[in-house]
Formats: C-alpha cells, sequence, structure tokens
C-alpha cells in the first residue's frame, strides 16, 4: 500500500523530489476496507495524500494535482474513471485495482481515456494483487460475504458458485503474492476445497512460468522452506459459526460490534441528554489490547483493575514528586 501511494516507485528509489507530491486517493467501499485496518489519516498525509475520497462520491475539479486510484475491477468503477478523465478531474491518473482487471475492462478503460483525450494522462495501471483484508500479522480477512450459505444454497447455479469460487481463489492468491510464498496446498477431495485447490494451483503455475515478480525469491536459498496452505470445508467445524467465546476480543466482535479493528460505544442518555458515542481502533499499537484480546474476559477484568491500579501508583508517584519540587 504505501508503494501505491508513493505512486508505485521502487522501495529503493533516491530519485524522488525533496518533498512529496500532493496526491489524492479516491477508492470504493472494498478497497476502503483494506486501508482502513492499516492506514490512518496521519500515514496517508505522511505519503503525501491531502484528500481521500469515496469514487461514486461527488467530486470537484482539482486540476493541479495526481490522484491515485484504488479500486476493484468492476465494470461500474472503469466507467467512473473513465467519466473522471472526460471531466478533466486530475492532472494524472494513477489507476490501482486491488485484484487482477480482466482484459475486457482494460479495453474499455483505454477506449474511455481515447474518447476523453485523457490518454497521456493515464500514468500508470496496476494490478495490485492486495484484494484481502489484513487485520493483523497473522489474520486475513477475505471480505467475501456469506459464502458457506452461497456455496451450499441448492437454488445456487452453476455460473454463480464459479463466480464465488473464483473469488476466494483470487483472494487467496493475493495473500500468498503479497508473502511472496508458493505453498503446498492440502485440501479434502470432492467440495468447494479441492475447486478452489485446484484453480489456485493452476493460477500459481501461470505465474510462476511467467517470472511473476511476486514469487522472485521462490527459486533461491530462502524460498526453498515452503509453507503449507490447507483449505478446508466450513462444514468441518459448524459449531464455530454458533458459538460465542469469552474471550476479550471475541466479545468485542460478538457484542459491541467491532469491524476492521474498530467499534464504538454509545454512552447511555439520561434526563433527555444527548448519547454520545466513542471509537475506538484496537491494534497491535495498544499494549493493552494486544496482552489481553485472547484472554478469557474474568482475566481482562482483572488486567483491568491492575492496570488501573499502576496507572494510579504512577499519577501518585509523579504528583509527589511536583509537591516536593
Amino acid at each position: 500500500l504505501n508503494r501505491m501511494l508513493d505512486l508505485n516507485r521502487p522501495a529503493g528509489d533516491t530519485s524522488r523530489p525533496w518533498q512529496e507530491p500532493w496526491k489524492i486517493l479516491v477508492f470504493d467501499r472494498a478497497c476502503q476496507d483494506i486501508i482502513s485496518p492499516l492506514l490512518r489519516v496521519g500515514d496517508l498525509r505522511n505519503r503525501g495524500i491531502t484528500l481521500h475520497l469515496l469514487i461514486e462520491s461527488d467530486r470537484d475539479p482539482v486540476p493541479d494535482v495526481p490522484a491515485v486510484y484504488f479500486v476493484m475491477p468492476t465494470p461500474e468503477n472503469v466507467q467512473r474513471i473513465g467519466d473522471d478523465c472526460a471531466r478533466h478531474l486530475y492532472d494524472a491518473y494513477h489507476v490501482n485495482f486491488a485484484a487482477p482487471v480482466p482484459h475486457q475492462l482494460l479495453e474499455e478503460l483505454a477506449a474511455l481515456a481515447l474518447r476523453a483525450e485523457a490518454v497521456s494522462q493515464v500514468a500508470q495501471v496496476v494490478d495490485q494483487h492486495i484484494g484481502f483484508v489484513s487485520l493483523e500479522d497473522d489474520l486475513v480477512d477475505l471480505g467475501i460475504k456469506s459464502s458457506y450459505a452461497r456455496l451450499n444454497d441448492p437454488a445456487a447455479t452453476d455460473a454463480a458458485v464459479e463466480g464465488l469460487v473464483d473469488s476466494i481463489v483470487t483472494s487467496v492468491f493475493s495473500v500468498l503474492a503479497t508473502m511472496g510464498a508458493v505453498p503446498v496446498i492440502k485440501c479434502p477431495r470432492n467440495g468447494a476445497a479441492q475447486m478452489v485447490a485446484e484453480q489456485l494451483v493452476q493460477r500459481l503455475r501461470e505465474h510462476l512460468k511467467a517470472g511473476s515478480p511476486f514469487f522472485s525469491d521462490v527459486g533461491s536459498s530462502a524460498g526453498f522452506q515452503r509453507p503449507v496452505l490447507v483449505l478446508m470445508e466450513r462444514s468441518v467445524d459448524m459449531s464455530v459459526m454458533l458459538q460465542h467465546p469469552w474471550s476479550y476480543r471475541a466479545l468485542c466482535h460478538d457484542v459491541l460490534g467491532m469491524r476492521l479493528n474498530r467499534l464504538t460505544c454509545v454512552e447511555e442518555a439520561e434526563d433527555g441528554a444527548k448519547r454520545q458515542s466513542h471509537t475506538y481502533n484496537l491494534e497491535k499499537a495498544d499494549a493493552f489490547w494486544a496482552a489481553q484480546a485472547g484472554a478469557p474476559f474474568p482475566a481482562v477484568a482483572e488486567a483491568v483493575d491492575s492496570s488501573l491500579q499502576a496507572y494510579k501508583a504512577e499519577v501518585d508517584e509523579i504528583n509527589k514528586g511536583g509537591s516536593g519540587a
């Protein structure tokens, strides 16, 4: 993501100007979810992003500033990019697709830019292969809703199932491309997991044969150790979808509606007062969350009390030092 915001310059490129150019970030809702757990507003500003907007929103022209687009490859998004080119909203268009863009949509984008006489302004069109949500260092979400129900729906058509499997393969491949890893894949037979595994193997072979830069270290000694990817059917452990663990993280998710490492608490109003809401980001930078997220709630309650007592002791110590001075 940082490289994309840096206009896809190589990591070791020192030819950049003394100051980052101002840029506008335009994304759709799916890519907003990808960015949200990883980059805050301050992080975007450090990368020269002065304004970030949804692609479907009404946007005013900023003709002297380049725009970085980060969107899913859909006909609607391609049409909106073409409309922006026709209106000459920005100085240059750096188009980044989170998933591989089909050839047909690529041709449509080229035709729209040509009709808008903005071909020279389209600086880049890049497949980023980051179509997944990274919630933690070792936890990702493919962002695919109700996949179990959709795969096992008796009324589902073959085309619908194939489209869903392709979406899963694309997202899992994005994770592997980000890791730069070619795993040993294991799965049960005669099910959706096997369909995903077979298509994933085929896609990996195509990229390795083409010399994809995502797997440039695979042939070296550093890439010799291959991880194991186990693809399982959801029906192997149905209870996970029904039970509610009482760990701190699980309770925040089930009771407080945590989403994308963020939750909002609403205070109960009294005597007709306006209800106030507070939003919290739960991430590894939060030492208490990092230490207690997987702990059972009674242990978390004890940790809260211990932390509060330690905080009060530190405050008292500071106050004593100040009065003595």
